[in-house]
């Protein structure tokens, strides 16, 4: 089982994760998880990821973005991205900046990383609630369900404190429904 699949498991809503998905067709889920790669950057391809964008922006259904699905989040709302000069891989440490529900009290982070790109800025309406060296780590809408995760909280879940957030922010979701 995929290691995203496996955190998602037994969850009491029903959440569809894609790296590629439109309004329509996340109209029929609880909440939609955006993940993928970085075949394609974010940055100049807003016609590439034109169903993502719009689903971001005009859904009426909770989005959670993770790494890409992150970065599309940001971008949606007008956070600019940056190229960083080394590929961020492995476990770091990330700082809380703003307490909330999904990080269940959590002063310190560990998470896995893997990208090439990076947010220094966020502006409203989403507000930073972690940060790295390297930039913005979780961002949450300040009036909708919608949450980005630069990280991945899926990956080694015996090491990272990324499982927790991800049951956390599954679950304050699932009590605004």
């Amino acid at each position: 089982m995929q290691p995203l699949a496996k955190l998602l498991d037994g969850q009491e809503i029903t959440v569809i994760a894609r790296d590629r998905l439109s309004l329509k067709e996340a109209s029929s889920y609880d909440a939609v998880i955006l993940t993928g790669g970085h075949s394609l950057a974010v940055a100049d391809h807003d016609r590439e990821y034109a169903n993502e964008l719009d689903l971001i922006k005009n859904g009426s259904r909770p989005v959670i973005g993770i790494c890409l699905g992150f970065e599309l989040i940001a971008h949606a709302f007008g956070a600019v991205l940056h190229r960083l000069e080394e590929k961020e891989k492995g476990i770091v440490k990330i700082q809380v900046v703003r307490p909330h529900p999904v990080l269940a009290g959590l002063s310190e982070i560990e998470a896995y990383e893997s990208h090439r790109w990076a947010i220094k800025d966020v502006q409203r309406p989403l507000i930073e609630l972690a940060a790295s060296p390297d930039g913005c780590e979780i961002v949450m809408h300040e009036s909708r369900p919608i949450f980005g995760f630069q990280f991945h909280p899926e990956m080694f879940p015996d090491r990272t404190t990324g499982e927790q957030i991800m049951k956390n922010c599954l679950k304050y979701l699932a009590t605004g429904l």
